[in-house]
């Protein structure tokens, strides 16, 4: 499968935590937004930082996220910054759009079909809007 991921997959997998995407081990193509790197390794900080994680655990976590992000095709987010700051009618945050539309130009660019990961809804709500397949919601 090919498939974009948003952050909330990867922290799922690298936290161990329950309902993670079965469909991870089907991925034979990874593609996200260089901002996947920033969002996981800050959440992992806050997470040791409240004492909600322990140094161990925040150990682990972290050395999942780096290598599976150097599996990762990443899209840099200049190309896509125009296009979120366009209004779309969807209650999307800034990095949730960042996550759609870098999705949406590798599909361009590549003219193949992936499927959206994300275990946001809203999120994956408006990736189905905008005519991709989503698993994790």
């Amino acid at each position: 499968m090919i498939a974009y991921l948003d952050s909330s997959v990867l922290l799922r997998l690298a936290l161990k935590q329950p309902h993670s995407l079965k469909e991870f081990g089907t991925i034979v193509k990874g593609i996200s937004s260089r901002l996947i790197r920033a969002e996981c390794l800050r959440t992992l900080d806050r997470l040791f930082i409240a004492e909600q994680l322990s140094e161990r655990d925040q150990t682990l976590a972290t050395a999942f996220v780096l290598k599976a992000i150097d599996h990762l095709e990443l899209i840099s987010v200049d190309s896509v910054l125009d296009s979120v700051g366009n209004p779309m009618g969807l209650r999307l945050g800034t990095l949730d759009a960042i996550h759609l539309f870098s999705a949406l130009k590798w599909r361009e660019i590549n003219a193949k079909a992936l499927v959206f990961l994300t275990h946001d809804a809203e999120l994956g709500f408006a990736a189905v809007r905008f005519g991709l397949s989503v698993l994790g919601v």
